[in-house]
């Protein structure tokens, strides 16, 4: 059995708290291991940090948030770590914003609030 590693970028803190609650039976079965940061810049540090040992393979992430957007985060990470999954989210879901968030590598635009299904979804393919 596979263990999804993915990260979740987002300065709604109640965000991370659903995500915990949502998915705690694949956390608890070992099935998902969640990684939860406010910004982009304390994602980036992290992954930059931990990169010889990163596990992470799904990433998503809101687009506004302070420091670091989610399309600036995007950007980097399509340059430095392209096997990491990307996913954008946000509360302004319009053509524009999903043309960009295609632009930076992200394989697909989540309307907030987030379907929490279609993000299982997602998950389960790399199990």
């Amino acid at each position: 059995m596979n263990k999804v590693h993915i990260a979740f970028v987002d300065d709604e803190e109640s965000l991370h708290t659903l995500v915990k609650i949502r998915f705690k039976k694949l956390i608890k079965s070992g099935q998902l291991e969640s990684y939860h940061f406010l910004d982009g810049d304390q994602c980036l540090e992290y992954l930059r940090e931990n990169k010889d040992s990163l596990k992470i393979i799904i990433l998503f992430s809101d687009i506004s948030m302070p420091n670091m957007d989610g399309i600036t985060l995007a950007q980097y990470l399509q340059s430095e770590f392209p096997y990491i999954k990307v996913y954008i989210a946000s509360a302004l879901s319009n053509d524009s914003m999903k043309e960009r968030a295609s632009e930076v590598g992200a394989l697909d635009f989540f309307s907030k609030p987030l379907d929490f299904d279609k993000i299982e979804e997602v998950i389960r393919k790399f199990l």
